[in-house]
């Protein structure tokens, strides 16, 4: 398990496609919408490319193909999480803000079901939370 995780932290929530993830809202900086992506090339399918980010360039990740979720729905706003991971600041192309909310660490499991990225799964109202790791997305 993640020792970023202690009891019962609170976890911004997110759709990609009909999947729940949730990631430790500490480690988010802000969310916003972005217009342009500067696009690099030779880079991986995942990395989308730059975002400006507080006036400088941010390494941006799309999520859904990185944790490999194929997305059938696509989110109706172009939102982006901010997170700090490594002492820098990465940008993921994120669904549907569901909430923020506190997950009990005693409904966390190992996640079996082999989507990139995520370590473990947590239940919450009664629905699978795929709890993202985002150093792994971004090595």
């Amino acid at each position: 398990m993640n020792s970023e995780h202690t009891l019962d932290q609170q976890y911004l929530i997110f759709r990609i496609d009909d999947k729940l993830i949730g990631t430790n809202i500490s480690l988010v900086k802000r969310i916003l919408h972005y217009d342009s992506v500067q696009k690099v090339p030779l880079a991986k399918d995942s990395f989308e490319g730059l975002v400006d980010f507080d006036e400088k360039p941010v390494p941006f990740f799309n999520l859904s193909l990185a944790m490999g979720i194929e997305e059938h729905n696509l989110p109706a706003e172009n939102l982006i999480a901010v997170h700090h991971v490594h002492g820098t600041d990465i940008a993921f192309k994120i669904g549907n803000v569901v909430t923020v909310t506190r997950i009990d660490r005693s409904t966390l499991n190992e996640n079996t079901e082999g989507i990139n990225g995520v370590d473990e799964k947590a239940t919450w109202n009664g629905k699978e939370i795929y709890i993202l790791n985002a150093e792994k997305i971004v090595q």
